[in-house]
Order: structure tokens, then sequence, then C-alpha cells
């Protein structure tokens, strides 16, 4: 497995992928890729270990039958052609955390995304999944989730209402790279693995759009910009949340407003220019949010040489299809006659090198305990003893119980603990901490 230019792996080792349509425990999306051999259509989901495998959609009989019954529902519900991606490969990220760097210069900020990469798809012999981080811009997240916006994946419990799962298309390298048909990302923002089987991520997906608009908004009037986003109010992703955060931060709630008696300090007021009195935002749906990210867009200026190379891969047009497959063609060829130079010249082949990783006597037995500890030495590195702390975006950030009816007097108290979310911090898997 070569993993894109701006992935950086964590030292875990890459496994092996042999999963098939049978070890799917939830379905994530259906997108076709495309490239010099013809179209193909296939079903994105995660396996019980959490690795998001994209499988031929043929395969589809081979699914549990809540989840033949999920893609039956999206299929009918939507009634739309499924996303086309122009790439010879793609990688698929399963995103479990997103972290902004504080302080870095200028609007478009360098972002990174931890999860598990797995890849390339189609499938090929080369195919392994691999946790680690993916460095992109502000700009490529709020393009990359507008560009898979209208394919989310539709389904329905037979117990609650829809839900849907977002996507985003990113970039993994140099736009020329991507031209090519290679360095594309699909992101996946994900739950845990716990309770899969049919769970959306509009929330998680929310909570990232939230902070990062948030972000640059707090930058731009810190420069006392008076654009239209500078001025607009950004929709939070959950009020019950962010009334959570006031309230811990000294203020009373009464209604639609925030107050709290002059002199008290926290994060909250310094985010509203140390006001002691704060309207409460509405509750926002994605759709708000990411009308929001098209403003924002247009503050963080021209759009990227790798976003304007996805733009051009993904749902083209006839036009820019046939010049992206000749393209395609071309390069293979270049890279045939490359292979074929290199094996005349008999370059001879370096000394054999062996490295040996030190491995604890209990790898491979603690799983989770393992994968809770990789993020955070990533995190670390991006961390200075003198800065403040990283944004984190997590699915826990949003998380909030839903307003509490009156309890009967037979009803039995329920402890706090039992109830209550937990904090971020409490929340985060011990492998993120590592990056701290």
């Amino acid at each position: 497995m070569s993993p894109p230019r701006q992935f950086v792996a964590s030292a875990d080792p890459a496994q092996d992928l042999d999963a098939d349509a049978s070890e799917l425990v939830q379905i994530a999306g259906v997108l076709a890729i495309e490239n010099r051999t013809g179209p193909a259509e296939y079903i994105v989901g995660a396996t019980i270990d959490g690795a998001l495998v994209a499988v031929a959609a043929d395969e589809r009989v081979r699914l549990s039958p809540p989840l033949q019954a999920a893609l039956a529902h999206h299929e009918v519900a939507r009634q739309v052609a499924h996303p086309t991606i122009l790439a010879e490969e793609i990688h698929l990220l399963r995103v479990e955390l997103l972290e902004e760097a504080p302080e870095a210069p200028g609007l478009n900020d360098p972002v990174y995304l931890y999860g598990t990469l797995t890849g390339p798809f189609p499938a090929t012999d080369e195919t392994r999944t691999v946790r680690g981080q993916l460095t992109v811009s502000r700009a490529d997240v709020l393009a990359g989730f507008r560009f898979g916006a209208p394919w989310p994946f539709h389904s329905k419990r037979t117990d609650t209402a829809s839900f849907r799962c977002f996507f985003g298309v990113l970039p993994g390298d140099r736009a020329e790279v991507i031209a090519s048909g290679h360095g594309v990302v699909v992101a996946l923002p994900l739950l845990a693995e716990e309770g899969l089987e049919l769970a959306g991520n509009e929330l998680f997906v929310a909570q990232m759009l939230y902070d990062l608009l948030d972000a640059l908004q707090e930058e731009l009037k810190a420069a006392r910009a008076s654009t239209p986003f500078a001025r607009a109010i950004v929709p939070v992703p959950s009020r019950p949340a962010f009334i959570r955060e006031l309230e811990a931060d000294g203020f009373r709630i009464e209604g639609d407003t925030a107050t709290r008696e002059k002199g008290d300090a926290g994060l909250v007021s310094r985010l509203f220019g140390g006001r002691e009195r704060v309207t409460i935002p509405k509750q926002a749906t994605i759709e708000e949010l990411l009308a929001m990210a098209e403003l924002a867009l247009r503050e963080l200026g021209e759009a990227s040489p790798q976003s304007r190379a996805l733009a051009e891969l993904f749902d083209p047009q006839p036009g820019a299809r046939h010049a992206a497959l000749a393209r395609f063609s071309s390069v293979a060829r270049a890279k045939r006659a490359a292979h074929v130079r290199a094996q005349k010249r008999e370059l001879p082949a370096p000394a054999a090198v062996e490295v040996t990783r030190a491995r604890p006597a209990n790898e491979g037995v603690a799983k989770r305990a393992t994968r809770a500890e990789w993020i955070g030495d990533f995190v670390d590195r991006h961390r200075a003893p003198d800065r403040p702390p990283p944004r984190l975006s997590s699915p826990t950030r949003a998380a909030a119980p839903p307003p509490r009816a009156p309890r009967p007097e037979s009803t039995p108290v329920v402890s706090r603990q039992a109830t209550e979310p937990a904090s971020p911090e409490q929340s985060r898997p011990d492998w993120m901490k590592d990056f701290e």
C-alpha cells in the first residue's frame, strides 16, 4: 500500500484487508468509480473492526438483511443517480477526529484529520488499512463536504426517524497527481464501533463544519473584517450542547438569552468579545452550515489547485469525462514506458536492510487500547507548551441528551453519571491523547 502524499501513517503497521459484503456492519454510501476500464458501482461501508471498504454493488445479496433493507430504502427514497468519481483509484478515510492548530498564519489554516485509511479501491493485492493523519486546509474540508452534500446515504430504522450519512472528497496529493486519477480521498466521519449497524453521521459532520466556520469567523473579527461572513451569525449544530457550554462558563439561561454577572471570564465569553449577554443562536441543519461554508469559501479566496483538480473528477460533465479518461491513459502509458526503461538499465538492487519494530508483549491482545493510543503522538507534535491547545472536533462535542420530560413520582432516580454525556476529554479514545 502506498498512501497518498499528504497522509502520514502512525507507528502501527498496515493491516491486510480481506473483507466482502457479508462482513459490513454499516453502509455509509454508494458511489461509482470510472476509469479506463469503465464505470463500476460500489457500496461503501464499515466492517466490525471499523475499517471502511468499497465492495462491488453486485455483492449486495451478501449483505445482512438489515443492510439490504437500508440500501433498498436509500435507493427508493433518493431516486437519483449515485455520484461518480473519475479516478484510477481512491482511498477511504474513516475520520474520528479533526484538529485545528491554534494561531496558524493566514485564514486558510491547515487542519488534521485523524482516522483509518483504507485503499486503494478498486481493491488490489496491495489494498491495506492503516491509521494515521491526513493534512488538508480549511477550504479543502469545506469544499470537500460541499462536493458530497447532494449525495448523502439515506436510511431508516424501523423504530425511529430517517438518518443521513455524509461524505467529503479531499485531496491527498498534488494537483497533477489528482488530475492523473490518483490521490483522491473520500472522507467519512463515523461514530464509534458500537451500534454501527444503522447510524448516520450528520451530527458529527455538522460539528466539524461549525468548528471550522466558527474559528474562521473568530479570526476575521479579530482582524476587524466587515464582510458578509464576518457579520453573519453561525448557527450551532446543537443548542442543548451550546447551552451546556454557556452554563459551564457561568451564564444563566433565560429563553434565547444567556446572561452572566460582570467580572466573570471564560471561553464562551471570550468568543463573543467579552460581552455579558449572549443571544443563543438557532440550531442549524447541515444544509444551513453548508450555505455558510459557501460564504466562508469566498473569504478564503480562489480555490487551491488540488480543489480545482478534484472538481474536474467529481461528477464531471461529458467533455471533462473524456478529457480525464484520455489523461489517465496517457499517464498509464508513460508509467509503463518508464518501467521498461528502468528494466533495460538493469540497475543493481540495493542491499536489503531488515528493520524490526519492538512490540509490547500484549500487542494484538488489547486492540482497543492500542487503537486508543496512536493519535496523541500526532497531536503532541502540533502543540507547543506556550501556545493554546488545538480545537478538536469529535462526535461527542455535539452530543446532548434530549429535553427531559417531567418525571413521575414513581419513576426511580437515575444517577447523573449514567445519564449525562461524558466530557470531550473523557469521551476521547486514549490513542488520540498521544497526539496532544
